[in-house]
């Protein structure tokens, strides 16, 4: 019968045919072989749901995922291991074990996680059978077939160094999905520090500006505590270094997030702001300051900051500056000279949370007037200030 949609359709009023349901079960053996044998996934499917089918033995339905085996037809392979009978397969079963084998040796992780399925998939696995699979699979196009493998059992067994390996690997090939996938393999969470600095420092270099948060997320929160202030500032001195690479915000971003940034000290965090501010992407700045230290700043410190993101033009640098605790405790002396350095900076003028400020009621009213005046409109709150609040000063 030609492969093409007619006769498939042609089958599919078949089997709705009374007569259909007094099938034997040979019969229907016989018809999903030869659907099976012509690589005809569609018709497999639909020859599934005759009675007899559904009623096949064990012998038969391995047989049965052996040819599917043999053709690659991993779609039709999940449909058989959806029958009673290959549910029930036991792992020391001499037929599965040859099947399992021989799915190894034709497709790899493709047509194995289509039998993971099974629940004696799960036993006929040991971390010497798996680990091989899970090399193939990092190394697939899509991370599903790694993410499958990494469920299975025998995958918490996988040692540590094989682990760092494989996450080295998915850190290399760009893809964060995939870096997910390893989190789950326990033996992660025994890497030594040096082995977390390294796979880190790939990380950040890496093509994929995701990876460096999915390689924080698979390491577990106590290793990420014995790194040192020194690693974290390295990671984030090597994210800022890349200007030509995307993503340096998210980079500074996963690593400013982490559990290690707590160790940085206000010094070397107001540091590595002095660096973010000078970084061609606004946004740089704003992943910076999230870095716990940074918090701890001073009002004379960020007043000497604002003052220079308001020389340089960056109304997104001014306004992640802004946001910081020490805003509130800035002075009317500290706040006099900012107009003056925002003056021809359109873009940058005096953002709405400094002139709110209590300190700011004590600028003289014309400065104050012309902060509103010249106010852009890219600010977040400038629209919700009137003009009438100059009265106030």
């Amino acid at each position: 019968m030609p492969r093409d949609g007619s006769a498939t359709a042609m089958i599919q009023r078949l089997c709705g045919l009374q007569e259909a349901g007094q099938l034997g079960s040979s019969t229907a053996a016989g018809l999903l072989t030869g659907a099976l044998q012509v690589g005809a996934s569609e018709r497999v499917t639909v020859l599934l749901g005759l009675p007899a089918a559904q009623q096949l033995d064990q012998q038969t339905v391995l047989q049965l995922l052996q040819v599917a085996v043999e053709k690659k037809l991993s779609l039709s392979g999940r449909k058989l291991c959806d029958l009673p009978a290959a549910r029930a397969v036991r792992a020391e079963c001499s037929i599965w074990v040859a099947l399992w084998n021989k799915a190894a040796a034709i497709q790899g992780p493709t047509m194995l996680c289509t039998l993971l399925q099974l629940p004696a998939a799960c036993v006929v696995l040991s971390p010497s059978v798996l680990l091989p699979l899970l090399q193939a699979a990092v190394h697939c196009k899509d991370s599903h077939k790694l993410h499958a493998l990494c469920q299975v059992q025998a995958a918490g067994r996988v040692d540590a160094d094989s682990a760092l390996q494989l996450l080295h690997t998915a850190v290399a090939g760009g893809s964060a999905a995939k870096v997910a996938a390893l989190a789950q393999l326990q033996r992660l969470q025994e890497l030594s520090v040096a082995a977390c600095n390294s796979v880190l420092d790939n990380a950040i270099n890496s093509s994929d500006p995701h990876i460096p948060a999915a390689v924080i997320a698979a390491l577990r929160d106590g290793l990420l505590q014995q790194l040192t202030s020194d690693d974290v500032i390295r990671l984030i001195q090597a994210a800022l270094a890349s200007e030509q690479q995307p993503g340096a915000a998210q980079r500074v971003l996963a690593v400013a997030l982490s559990r290690a940034a707590q160790h940085v000290d206000t010094d070397s965090a107001l540091r590595l702001l002095d660096l973010a501010l000078q970084h061609p992407h606004a946004d740089v700045a704003a992943a910076v300051c999230r870095l716990p230290g940074v918090a701890h700043i001073d009002a004379d410190c960020l007043s000497g900051l604002l003052a220079g993101a308001l020389a340089s033009g960056a109304a997104a640098k001014v306004h992640a500056l802004v946001q910081l605790p020490a805003t509130a405790r800035l002075s009317t002396d500290a706040l006099l000279p900012l107009p003056a350095v925002a003056a021809g900076k359109s873009e940058a003028q005096l953002p709405p949370e400094l002139l709110q400020l209590p300190a700011a009621q004590q600028l003289p009213g014309a400065v104050v007037g012309d902060c509103y005046e010249q106010q852009p409109t890219n600010w977040p709150c400038s629209r919700e200030l009137a003009p009438s609040t100059c009265s106030a000063f």
